[in-house]
């Protein structure tokens, strides 16, 4: 299984980061990454995902390297970078006469599931860019494997009494509502406007009891109206009562989500997806039983909408293989 433990042992392997390139380079020599002891000579250059759970820093070489340190739910940017890190972008590259890796690198969209990252190699060449695809805990994860049976229904809410009283969940403030409109099924649905934090988001009313299962497994539908270019719609997932939120899921107007067969979203057409989960990709040995869940909208203006519906929680109780 994945693991993100917030303090690694040097020297420790863990499979963390699949990275393909795009370009048709070859894949990096294997799918385990080591840590490293640090501390480091320098760094030169790096960018922070867009929702600030994973930084990328440049190691100044030779040979030049990119780190990742993931941020813990409330952790300031000093304490995560006290942290061991690890490496996540392999040192394949076209091999032009003295090419230098690592010039600068990039979360490039809305996700944070692609890094660009761009070489050096001085006058006498173009320099390469190479775009990679990550594999990381905190959203959909290709290693967590979803069982075909033995899931138990926790809730299931499709909001159809046309009160939120009668639901599992609670609207987070002014840019939330019940709406009639838009519904993916039936006639209500949860309207998302604009960008404003927990004013944007519907969440769980009360803790939800988790420990029995290994996995878990949210499915609902939704519908973009309004949406601009890199909005985005978040499901999250708290094991602390809602004290903080892990980012499980994320859904953007013309990002091409691979993680589910390279679909992408459009306004006007409801989607049906879901996310598996289990409990280390949110840096614990079990759900616990303050799970809560919550779904907020990123975007611009009152005009920027979403609408959820059909929202499932379930619970598998198998082993986590």
């Amino acid at each position: 299984p994945v693991s993100w433990h917030k303090n690694v042992t040097a020297g420790e392997t863990k499979e963390i980061y699949d990275m393909p390139s795009v370009l048709n380079q070859p894949p990096s020599q294997g799918q385990g990454v080591s840590c490293s002891n640090g501390p480091f000579r320098a760094w030169s250059g790096g960018d922070m995902r867009r929702d600030g759970r994973l930084i990328a820093l440049i190691r100044d070489g030779p040979p030049a390297s990119v780190y990742f340190y993931p941020r813990l739910g409330n952790e300031s940017v000093v304490d995560s970078l006290s942290n061991f890190p690890c490496p996540f972008i392999s040192s394949t590259s076209y091999g032009l006469p003295n090419e230098r890796k690592h010039e600068a690198v990039a979360f490039v969209d809305a996700s944070g599931k692609k890094i660009a990252d761009i070489s050096e190699c001085g006058r006498s060449c173009s320099p390469s860019l190479y775009l990679y695809n990550l594999d990381y805990p905190g959203s959909i994860n290709e290693r967590v494997v979803e069982p075909t049976t033995g899931w138990t229904s926790i809730s299931f809410n499709e909001f159809e009494d046309g009160s939120m009283a009668l639901t599992s969940y609670v609207l987070g403030g002014s840019n939330a509502l019940l709406s009639s409109s838009q519904s993916c099924g039936g006639m209500y649905a949860v309207e998302l406007s604009n960008g404003n934090g927990v004013a944007s988001s519907f969440f769980s009313s009360a803790d939800i009891a988790c420990s029995a299962f290994s996995k878990l497994r949210i499915t609902f539908a939704f519908r973009f109206n309004g949406y601009d270019h890199l909005d985005t719609l978040f499901a999250e997932v708290s094991v602390d009562g809602g004290s903080s939120y892990f980012i499980v899921g994320d859904w953007a107007l013309d990002v091409v989500d691979w993680a589910a067969g390279n679909v992408s979203y459009t306004n006007g057409v409801c989607s049906n997806v879901k996310v598996v989960l289990s409990p280390i990709e949110l840096r614990e040995l079990s759900f616990g039983d303050q799970v809560r869940l919550r779904f907020r909208n990123s975007a611009n203006t009152n005009n920027d909408r979403v609408y959820v519906d059909n929202v499932m929680l379930e619970g598998y109780a198998g082993d986590e293989s």
